[in-house]
């Protein structure tokens, strides 16, 4: 059903940058504005792969604004791989409501978009 392969490394980092690289574009979302660890790996690796990515911290704006910008992300960089990046819950706890929420946000200005235009 989907077209997925095993790297051969056990590392997370080779995971991490197959995702990019197999990608269109990478969402990168955290709680902080301080990106650690496997999510400032996967923000270096997007830049040194020059792929299309965008950071989001829920500290740094408002979350309809941040939808708007994904949503201006997806189109401006026609993407339809989009690989969702960032912190696991236990460093982050609540980064998994956060990213629901963003992603429910951001598919709601689509539907708004797509009914003015």
């Amino acid at each position: 059903r989907y077209p997925l392969w095993e790297t051969p490394e056990p590392s997370p980092a080779q995971r991490t940058e197959w995702n990019i690289r197999d990608s269109d574009g990478t969402l990168i979302v955290s709680l902080a504005k301080r990106l650690i660890g496997g999510t400032r790996l996967t923000d270096d690796l997007a830049k040194s792969l020059a792929k299309p990515h965008l950071v989001l911290a829920k500290e740094s704006g408002v979350l309809s604004a941040q939808a708007e910008a994904l949503r201006q992300f997806i189109a401006s960089n026609k993407i339809t791989v989009l690989n969702i990046a960032g912190p696991r819950a236990s460093g982050e706890p609540g980064i998994g409501a956060h990213v629901t929420s963003l992603l429910d946000a951001t598919l709601s200005q689509v539907q708004r978009w797509a009914k003015l235009n």
